[in-house]
């Protein structure tokens, strides 16, 4: 699926276009971070991408390479690589007014804090993207998922609102990659509430794109869900193992992976899906932990 760009690389590095061969590094790199066979090649390609563009100040080039480090380092969940790239990213950004890659940076941080437990500084971030009119949809579309996911968490009463709105405006993108987290977070409040929200005819396209287009990452996050919103599975090429819980043992071994990366939230969903020991110390420490860390601010 690749092979296109691996030629564009050889052939930028033979006519010595280093323009060029920033941007085929990202394009290539992008797409081997999506297979965990090759994630690690991924992310070595964004890298020389990002280091060619910084040589030579290829600002957009760059500003390109630090989101798909950022966005991508997220997807594998490595939280500190992600961290790291996206404070770089961020100044990089603001320091040469890249306004429009800065904002999805924003974004990018908003999810990773969401991910790793910071609620409070997700909501700050993303109350700024949101209220901003002239706000880029992809922006406004993860920082709706984003602050709907939170509010639901906590049980506030305004989320389906916001969900909505974040799958209408994924749908008429056409593009997975902003579909899945407006799904995903639709489901999650499906299984929260008891209810129905989804209409069929859109989860079944959705179900039917990820099984032909869905990347590991994205397909085992959006099976975990529909699986615990809806009852239903849908086939997983390769599997992911933090997203693994179909018996004790795998969602035992699922919440180590968790807590190992610093998901806390996740951690705790897997520990419920295993023995009676493994949920009672779910309750226990999920319950001590959101009172510090959940409570809004």
């Amino acid at each position: 699926m690749y092979l296109l760009g691996e030629k564009a690389i050889a052939l930028a590095r033979e006519l010595g276009d280093e323009e060029v061969l920033s941007h085929a590094l990202n394009n290539v790199g992008c797409v081997k971070c999506k297979i965990k066979s090759t994630e690690e090649e991924g992310l070595a390609f964004l890298q020389q991408s990002l280091e060619i563009a910084l040589k030579h100040s290829y600002h957009e080039h760059a500003a390109r390479a630090y989101t798909n480090l950022g966005h991508n380092a997220m997807d594998i969940k490595d939280y500190a690589y992600a961290k790291k790239m996206l404070a770089e990213g961020i100044r990089y950004c603001e320091e040469r007014d890249l306004n429009a890659w800065a904002s999805y940076l924003y974004y990018c941080d908003a999810r990773l804090k969401l991910e790793t437990g910071h609620w409070n500084e997700a909501c700050r971030l993303t109350g700024n993207l949101i209220k901003y009119e002239g706000q880029a949809r992809v922006v406004k579309i993860g920082a709706l998922a984003v602050e709907a996911t939170i509010k639901m968490r906590r049980g506030e009463a305004d989320t389906l609102p916001l969900l909505l709105e974040a799958q209408e405006k994924a749908l008429e993108t056409m593009e997975l990659q902003r579909i899945i987290p407006a799904m995903v977070a639709l489901l999650e409040y499906e299984w929260i509430t008891g209810g129905v929200f989804i209409e069929q005819g859109i989860l079944d396209s959705t179900i039917q794109m990820v099984e032909q287009m869905g990347n590991v990452y994205q397909t085992n996050e959006f099976a975990f869900w529909l699986l615990k919103a809806r009852n239903q599975s849908i086939p997983v090429k390769e599997i992911f193992e933090g997203y693994e819980v179909s018996s004790v043992k795998k969602a035992q071994k699922a919440a180590a992976w968790w807590e190992k990366a610093g998901c806390p939230y996740i951690q705790a969903l897997a520990l419920f899906e295993g023995t009676e020991e493994d949920k009672r110390r779910r309750s226990r420490s999920f319950t001590d932990w959101a009172r510090r860390r959940y409570t809004k601010k």
